[in-house]
């Protein structure tokens, strides 16, 4: 598995779960969408540390450049730093911004492009 794929199939399964908690209210108990939450917060854990980890090179969390428009503005938009974020923005001083830039904005699922994962 790459990193890019485990950073994929970890924001996957938060958005399973969470689509899960939001959803389906009147089939699970308060006790069950607790730990449906619970999990949520330990994936996130787990996202969040690993993809610091990475972080070290931007390359490998740098979406594809063809989606990118950093001639503009000097900023290069990597795969969220959350599983809840699409998207985080880093700017040319090397600060970091949890977009507000979606995956439909973009029109690229990053976490579903194989050829983007699997490099």
């Amino acid at each position: 598995m790459t990193n890019k794929e485990i950073l994929a199939e970890l924001k996957t399964n938060y958005e399973y779960l969470y689509d899960i908690r939001e959803n389906s209210y009147e089939q699970l108990n308060k006790e069950e969408l607790e730990k449906l939450r619970q999990a949520e917060e330990l994936i996130d854990e787990v996202y969040f540390d690993f993809w610091n980890r990475l972080f070290s090179s931007t390359e490998d969390l740098s979406i594809p450049k063809q989606y990118q428009d950093t001639e503009k503005t000097g900023e290069i938009i990597l795969i969220g730093n959350s599983p809840s974020a699409d998207y985080t923005i880093q700017s040319e001083n090397g600060n970091f911004d949890e977009s507000i830039i979606t995956c439909g904005d973009l029109e690229y699922y990053w976490y579903q492009d194989r050829n983007f994962i699997d490099n």
